[in-house]
C-alpha cells in the first residue's frame, strides 16, 4: 500500500501536466490564428437589427451612435418587444427618420420566444444586402463600424464574426465578465480562422440577407437562447465566413452588474450549447475539461506531500496562461485588470462547473422577463 500511495501523487503530477500542457497548446494556437482579414473595396448596403426590451436607459445612446455611422447606405430597424419602460416614448422621436424603422410587438404568437419573434419581424422588415445585429444595450465603438463591418464582405463571404467586448464595472462581476468575454472571443475567432467557424456572438454579427434561414429560426423558437449561435451553426461555412475584431469593428455594452441576471444569461447560452454538433462540442470540452481538472488536480496535490512539485508546475502554467491572456488583450483592443487575471483563472474553472450544475437543474428562462401585457403600435 505504501507504494500505491507514493506513486499516486507522481500519476497526478504527469496528469496535471499533460492537462496544462492541452491548454496552453490550445490557447496558443487559437491566439496565433487571430489575424485581421484585410478590407474589400464592395461597401454593400447594411440593415442594422436590433430587438428591444426594456432598452430605454440604453437606446438613445445606440441610435445616435447608429445615426452618425460614416456609411452611404443603411439602415436600422429596431423592434420593441412589449416594453414596459420608456422605450416607445423614446422611438417616436425617430419616427421621422427616413433610414430608421420601427415596430411595436403587443403579443407573441403561441410557442415563440420573444427576442427570436422580434427578430423575425425585424429581418422581414430589412430590404438591404447586409443583416447586422447588434443588441440594444450596445453602443458602436466607431462612427466606422457598419463601413468596416460592410468592408469584409465580398463575393466570396457570407458572413462576417465580429467582437464586442463589455465596458468593464468594479468589483469581481465586472472582472469575471470580461475575463469569460476574451476567452469566448478566442475560441469562437480562432476556430473560425483554422476553418472550423461554430458561433456567431448576437451583440455583433453579419449575414447576407438572403441566406438567413427564417425556418432555421422558427425550429428553435421556443430555446431562451441560440438566436446566434445556433442559428450560426446551421449555415457557418469556413471559406465563406471571415472574422474582424479591431477597435472600429467592436460594439460595446456595460456589464451586467447583478450575479442572479448574469446567472440566467450564461444558463440561456449553456442551453443552447448542448444542440452544438459534436465536433464543436468536442473541440469546446477539450479545452474546457484540461482546464476544469488541471485547477482541481493542483488544489488536490498542494495537499499531499508533492506540493511543491504541484506549486512549480501550476505556477509555471500560470505564468505562460497570464502571458498567452496578455498578449490576446493587445490583440482585441481590450482593457483588464492584469492583477486579477491569476485569481480569476483560477476560480473561472470552478464558475462555469457551477453554471453547468446550474444549467441541468434550471427550468426554462425567459428573455428578459417576458410578460403579456399589451403595448401601443
Amino acid at each position: 500500500m505504501g507504494t500505491t500511495d507514493y506513486k499516486m501523487p507522481d500519476i497526478l503530477l504527469a496528469i496535471l501536466t499533460i492537462f496544462s500542457t492541452i491548454q496552453l497548446i490550445y490557447m496558443w494556437a487559437l491566439l496565433l490564428s487571430l489575424k485581421e482579414d484585410s478590407e474589400k473595396h464592395q461597401r454593400p448596403s447594411v440593415s442594422v437589427i436590433v430587438a428591444a426590451r426594456n432598452e430605454a436607459d440604453n437606446l438613445i445612446q445606440l441610435i445616435e451612435g447608429i445615426k452618425s455611422q460614416n456609411h452611404s447606405d443603411f439602415e436600422l430597424i429596431i423592434i420593441n418587444d412589449r416594453s414596459n419602460d420608456q422605450t416607445s416614448e423614446i422611438l417616436d422621436h425617430y419616427i421621422d427618420e427616413s433610414n430608421i424603422k420601427t415596430l411595436t410587438i403587443n403579443e407573441l404568437p403561441s410557442g415563440w420566444n420573444g427576442k427570436k419573434y422580434a427578430l423575425k419581424c425585424a429581418i422581414k422588415q430589412a430590404t438591404n444586402e447586409i443583416l447586422l445585429f447588434t443588441d440594444g444595450d450596445c453602443i458602436p465603438y466607431s462612427d466606422q463600424w457598419i463601413d468596416h463591418i460592410s468592408s469584409k464582405f465580398d463575393e466570396d463571404t457570407d458572413i462576417v464574426l465580429a467582437y464586442s467586448p463589455y465596458i468593464i464595472s468594479k468589483g469581481l462581476l465586472g472582472h469575471l465578465i470580461q475575463f469569460e468575454t476574451m476567452l469566448t472571443a478566442l475560441q469562437y475567432l480562432g476556430w473560425a480562422q483554422l476553418g472550423h467557424p461554430y458561433m456567431a456572438v448576437g451583440r455583433n454579427w453579419a449575414i447576407r440577407r438572403e441566406l438567413y434561414p427564417l425556418h432555421e429560426l422558427e425550429e428553435i423558437k421556443h430555446l431562451p437562447g441560440g438566436d446566434d449561435d445556433l442559428i450560426a451553426q446551421k449555415i457557418l461555412d469556413a471559406k465563406r465566413t471571415r472574422i474582424t475584431y479591431v477597435k472600429n469593428s467592436q460594439t460595446r455594452s456595460r456589464a451586467e452588474n447583478n450575479w442572479n441576471a448574469l446567472i440566467n444569461q450564461k444558463i440561456r447560452h449553456l442551453k443552447a450549447g448542448k444542440f452544438y454538433t459534436k465536433k464543436s462540442q468536442t473541440l469546446l470540452g477539450i479545452f474546457t475539461f484540461s482546464y476544469l481538472w488541471s485547477v482541481l488536480i493542483f488544489l488536490v496535490l498542494i495537499l499531499s506531500w508533492q506540493w511543491p512539485m504541484a506549486l512549480f508546475i501550476y505556477s509555471f502554467r500560470s505564468l505562460l496562461f497570464y502571458i498567452i491572456f496578455n498578449r490576446l488583450g493587445q490583440k482585441l483592443d481590450t482593457k483588464f485588470s492584469k492583477w486579477a487575471i491569476p485569481f480569476l483563472d483560477l476560480i473561472y474553472p470552478f464558475w462555469y462547473a457551477y453554471l453547468g450544475i446550474r444549467s441541468i437543474a434550471a427550468k426554462q428562462i425567459k428573455w428578459k422577463a417576458e410578460s403579456s401585457f399589451l403595448i401601443k403600435h
